[in-house]
């Protein structure tokens, strides 16, 4: 059974995409967020972020993959609790959960076949579950690209850290050096000022 959209007003979309397309055209700022009726709605709120229970999460993973495939199934019909369709979107499962949602368009795609010259209905009903599944499908890789975006920007990120650190400690290491051998470091300095040519006749004053 779907749930109540608390927002029934609101334009529905079905996929965070198809949200942010939505969005692009509204002439104001707006931010997609998932409702409990498993829909996309947009807001003007800036502090919409993803939420997901990690108690959920482990549960839907711990699933056999019949039982798994079966709940994919059942988001597209709304037809689970929303922190279940949250779960689903959790960075964790959305791998498993576009496996799974392969197996169901396959399924759907053979209740097509067999469908054939039978009732009209029940071929548009078919095809409009097809064409679901196959948003659900875009939303996973949106996700997908999404999330290696964020593992592209956390690794650069690192590296950067990594990078300074290291710079800290060269710098670090090369001032410990000069005070353990500063007399030594002194006399060098010394003789490689000596190596330099001499002012030109004329230079008002030679800087070191």
């Amino acid at each position: 059974m779907s749930a109540v959209c608390p927002t029934p007003k609101k334009r529905s979309y079905l996929s965070k995409k198809a949200a942010f397309a939505g969005a692009a055209t509204s002439g104001v700022a707006l931010n997609p967020y998932l409702c409990q009726c498993g829909n996309w709605h947009l807001t003007m709120r800036t502090t919409v972020t993803e939420q997901y229970d990690e108690v959920e999460v482990q549960r839907i993973l711990s699933l056999p993959v019949d039982d798994f495939v079966r709940l994919a199934f059942d988001e597209t019909r709304h037809a689970v609790a929303p922190e279940t369709a949250a779960a689903l979107r959790a960075p964790s499962v959305i791998y498993r959960w576009g496996d799974a949602l392969k197996v169901v368009l396959n399924s759907v795609q053979e209740s097509l076949r067999a469908a054939r010259g039978g009732p009209t209905d029940k071929r548009g009903q078919l095809a409009r579950r097809e064409q679901l599944v196959r948003t659900r499908l875009m939303e996973v890789k949106d996700l997908k690209r999404e999330q290696n975006d964020v593992r592209l920007f956390e690794s650069k990120a690192n590296q950067e850290r990594t990078k300074r650190r290291q710079g800290t400690a060269a710098t670090a290491a090369i001032n410990r050096l000069i005070e353990l051998h500063l007399d030594e470091y002194r006399a060098l300095l010394d003789e490689e000022r000596q190596k330099l040519p001499s002012p030109p006749a004329d230079s008002a004053e030679w800087m070191e």
